[in-house]
């Protein structure tokens, strides 16, 4: 069969189908692009909608939060006192008892002013006492450790007394005060502390040493 069609309106038969195509890709292209931005624009009215419902959920959160870490650290105190009691417990020492048993291991020239159970997990003994001189507490220090009721004690605070009133005859003896802070046995964090003891002791030792040297 011969084609009688003539070459120019083939080329326009051509053309005229990719244009169809063309166009047909382009309308897909659209309506494509539309579905996206109405799906963008949708989320972000979503998002704008439930965003003031979040920050007060976020906030709400926030406050329990910080009401739930009040309570686990008065939990956490009365958990430390309640150990406290029962390391004293488990040693067999009343608070009765425990009173001539610190006095009987303080040095010559020092008194005690106060003993207070603080009920911390480092340090739950608090010792105040007065001196005659700065190197007693050091003194006071090795005697507490090696008394057995305490595996670990530290001096927290060592400073010069006031001039005492002439009238204040045995004050005026002890012119230096200090608090110790000192753990039951089974309480403390005897490895931190281990160092400052031996130091302790061992300024005790040499002291002792001088003072006899010197005395000879």
């Amino acid at each position: 069969m011969i084609n009688l069609i003539p070459p120019t309106i083939k080329q326009e038969r051509i053309y005229g189908r990719r244009n169809v195509a063309l166009f047909g890709y382009s309308m897909a292209l659209l309506a494509t692009a539309v579905l996206t931005a109405s799906i963008l624009f949708g989320s972000l009215l979503f998002i704008g909608s439930v965003k003031p419902d979040i920050e007060a959920e976020i906030k709400e959160t926030n406050v329990s939060v910080s009401a739930l870490e009040s309570e686990i650290k008065g939990v956490e105190a009365i958990a430390s006192r309640l150990d406290t009691a029962k390391a004293i417990s488990d040693t067999s020492i009343s608070f009765s008892e425990l009173i001539p048993k610190i006095g009987a291991v303080l040095p010559n020239g020092v008194i005690m002013n106060a003993l207070t159970l603080t009920g911390g997990k480092v340090d739950p003994l608090q010792l105040d006492v007065d001196m005659e001189s700065a190197d007693l507490a050091a003194v006071l220090v090795r005697n507490l450790v090696e008394s057995k009721l305490f595996e670990a004690a530290d001096i927290t605070s060592l400073s010069p007394k006031g001039a005492a009133e002439d009238d204040q005859v045995t004050s005026s003896r002890y012119t230096f005060t200090a608090s110790i802070g000192a753990s039951f046995t089974g309480t403390a964090e005897a490895k931190r502390k281990a160092a400052a003891a031996a130091a302790a002791a061992a300024a005790a030792s040499a002291q002792e040493a001088q003072k006899t040297e010197t005395a000879e």
